[in-house]
């Protein structure tokens, strides 16, 4: 009877185990933290100068591209089957900004021109985001698995605005979070 020594034992119970191993992992399906993920396409910055002030009405209808932005929010990265998200806007800090109490902004559906908030609102009266401390919320909304929201961010100067010879920006960055 041959007599095996623990060295090669040992080697060949680790070779068994790691090719049992290896077909285990290979064959099991599990979900290893597998979260949600939306992300936005198309503009995502906007800026704006103090040369023309609009009334609401005006500013709501405007369609140059000086004054609004069209970005996509994607579901199609989604695990769930659907997810309450938040559309947040956050400025981007200049030397020399316009006051944003100056600044109105509003929200539409792009396919439909459907408001996805009432009115036009100063920025400076937006709730702040709830997830990034720097970010205003302008929208809250819920999306489907695979589905894509069309929008578009329109941003102007208030009518409120004195002019003056002194050259100032507002501009913004358009980004998005999953809420649930």
């Amino acid at each position: 009877m041959k007599k095996y020594n623990y060295r090669e034992i040992f080697i060949i119970f680790m070779v068994i185990l790691m090719i049992v191993s290896i077909i285990f992992l290979l064959t099991t399906k599990k979900k290893i933290n597998k979260k949600d993920y939306l992300y936005i396409t198309g503009d995502t910055k906007l800026k704006i100068n103090n040369s023309i002030p609009l009334s609401d009405e005006i500013g709501k209808k405007e369609k140059s591209k000086d004054y609004s932005i069209n970005f996509k929010v994607n579901g199609d990265k989604l695990n769930s089957d659907k997810v309450k998200y938040e559309i947040f806007v956050k400025q981007i800090n200049s030397a020399n900004s316009i006051n944003d109490k100056y600044i109105r902004v509003y929200l539409v559906e792009n396919n439909t021109q459907k408001p996805l908030i009432s009115k036009p609102i100063s920025f400076n009266k937006l709730l702040g985001s709830s997830k990034d401390i720097d970010a205003k919320q302008i929208y809250i909304g819920t999306i489907k698995k695979s589905n894509i929201v069309n929008i578009k961010y329109k941003m102007w100067l208030a009518d409120t605005y004195t002019i003056n010879n002194e050259t100032k920006n507002f501009e913004i960055m358009i980004g998005v979070n999953i809420l649930n």
